[in-house]
This record gives C-alpha cells, structure tokens and sequence, in this order.
C-alpha cells in the first residue's frame, strides 16, 4: 500500500465539497507521486505519496469523491521512457483537443508543456476550459512538466516592467518553481525558464552569468550521471518561425549546453515544429504546436532540418542508447522521425 504522507488541507473541510478540479499530478517520480485538486468552494489541495513500487500502477481517492484513479509511477533508471513534448496551447479549442486526444492514444508515461500554457495571460478561470477540459483524460494519469512561458506571465505591462511574477493560474496549478529538474529512466530533463532574456520580461529569473537561475543550471547538469540530457524552455536559441532564433539564449546557453553535454533542447514559443541538425553537439526542437494558431516559416538556415506547420506532439522513445524522436500531426499521423544513438 502506498504511504500517504500530507494533505495540504485537512480531509474533514472536504466532506461537503466535491472536486470541480482534478484530479491531476503535478508530480511524480519512480516511487513517488503528489496529487492535487480543486473542491467546489474553490479551495485547493493536495497529496503526496510515497513508498511506490518503480514504473508500477498504483490507486488513489480523494476526499469527498466516490471511487478511485489510476496512474502509474515513472520508469526507474535502465527502464524504456515514453514522453510527449508540445507548447503554446490552451485555448481549448478543436485542435488542442485533438492533439490531447493524439498524446492519450500514444500513452506516454509523462508531458512536457514548453509554456504558453493557457491564453491569453495565464489567469486561473481560464485553466478550466484551457488546460483540465482538454487533458480531463491524462491528468489523474500521468504528470505533466510544465517550463513557463511569456502568457505564463500574464504577458503584461507590469511582468515586463518587472512588477509582477507569473500568473495566478500557472502557480496556483503546478505549485512549483519556474525552474527545476527530474529523472525519469535513463533522461534527466532541466526546465529552464527563459523569459527574461528571451521576451524581455523582468519579473522572469535571469539567465546572464553568475545569475542564480545560471548558476543552478550550470550546478545541475554537471552533477547529473543520467545517459541522456534535456533541457526545455519556452523561448528558442533556434528557430525559423515568426519570433526567430534567441540570439541571447544562444549566447547564454549554448556554451553551457556544450559544457555539460545537453543532447537535445525543447522549446516552443513560435508555434510550428522544427528539428535542428546537431549544433555543437545539441539537437533543437520547436514544438509550439500544442493548439494555438500557427506561425509561417522561413527555414533558410543551414543548421534547420525539417519543419512541420501543423498542429501535433513530439513523441520521444528512450531505450537504452537509443532515442527516437517522431512528430505526430493532430491525426496521429507521423510527420517526421528521427534517432539519436549513443
């Protein structure tokens, strides 16, 4: 049986209220797992659990909510590793849908959000029909790994002049800080939140030498042993979509990427799929493609491999020293594939 050890808010103020929210993860590991929820009088909370068995089903309750969830805890290290990568899509539209109901068939041990998680800023009410209406079928299931983006702000006047940090909704949800890191299996993946140097926000933490973010990063990956690294972020170093390539992330993370041996960089932001060649040892992805309205491309660039201006997920296979990337359209059909190999 798994050990619950907290509730952030007393069971019996539950007894009243069923959930409106959730249940959803917000995190997990290979033996543990928090979730959370929302009851009708808008109070949130949440549990954790720990002592699970590695890469195993478990079942959970919540109060006042008849019946049980099922999940299942993450891969432990030398296991496969089955994760979906998409940004820039909550509006709760048709395509989003879509593309959730493209991630849910494939059946992916974990998400990665790339950020603009919720339009158009991020605020609370609007996670209901951008986020939970959308994904009801994987959140009680599976985690999802959100990095913010620049809508994770509130895209606003006061994020920008640096007066106010991100929205209420983003961390009221994810209940998490805008830059951290897990293992899963055989990945460690680093989020890395990207938006004051790559959007000019200065609420977001910065990325410049000696900056804390910099400096946890930099302390991170040297310290992982994992076979493969990740990192993802919101902003791109390279893209050929409307936004373009962060000349100062590429600047700022690309000899850190190098240092440390990153193979491969997530990000959304511009809002179609790219697969970079290997820059300097790392492969970039641009997969804001999660739902919101497309972006044109311009892929001139020698180091731009293959662009998709469709909606969809990036699908990635771990399995030893092999690593597959496939790109599926919101149809589920296979747009591009690629392997990495150690």
């Amino acid at each position: 049986m798994p050990l619950l050890l907290s509730a952030l808010l007393a069971v019996s103020s539950y007894a009243a209220a069923a959930p409106a929210r959730g249940p959803y993860i917000v995190d997990a590991s290979s033996t543990a797992a928090k979730v959370c929820w929302r009851d009708a009088a808008g109070r949130d909370a949440c549990s954790a659990y720990d002592g699970l068995e590695p890469g195993a089903g478990f079942n959970y309750t919540i109060p006042a909510r008849e019946g049980s969830w099922s999940a299942r805890t993450l891969p432990p290290v030398g296991k496969p590793l089955r994760f979906a990568v998409f940004g820039d899509s909550g509006r709760g539209g048709k395509k989003q849908r879509q593309v959730a109901k493209a991630v849910e068939r494939w059946a992916p041990d974990l998400v990665l959000l790339a950020g603009d998680i919720v339009y158009p800023a991020g605020a609370d009410a609007d996670y209901d029909g951008g986020f939970f209406s959308p994904y009801a079928r994987l959140l009680p299931k599976l985690p999802f790994f959100p990095a913010p983006g620049n809508h994770d702000y509130g895209n606003s006047r006061e994020a920008s002049a640096g007066r106010k940090r991100w929205s209420e909704g983003y961390a009221r949800v994810f209940r998490r800080w805008p830059y951290y890191s897990f293992d899963a299996g055989n990945a460690h993946v680093a989020v890395v939140d990207s938006n004051r140097e790559g959007f000019g926000i200065l609420a977001a933490p910065s990325l410049a030498d000696g900056s804390t973010q910099r400096d946890w990063l930099e302390r991170d990956l040297k310290a992982s042993k994992a076979r493969w690294k990740f990192v993802i972020l919101h902003v791109p170093p390279y893209s050929s979509g409307e936004h373009g390539s962060s000349v100062a992330l590429q600047r700022l993370l690309g000899p850190v990427f190098e240092r440390h041996k990153v193979d491969v960089v997530f990000a959304g932001h511009d809002h179609h799929y790219e697969r970079t060649h290997p820059v300097a040892g790392t492969v970039y992805f641009v997969v804001g493609t999660g739902g919101a309205s497309l972006y044109t491309v311009d892929p001139r660039e020698p180091w731009s491999a293959k662009t998709v201006v469709d909606h969809g997920f990036l699908g990635v296979t771990l399995d030893g020293g092999s690593a597959q990337f496939e790109f599926y359209d919101a149809a589920g059909i296979l747009r591009d594939s690629a392997r990495l190999q150690k």
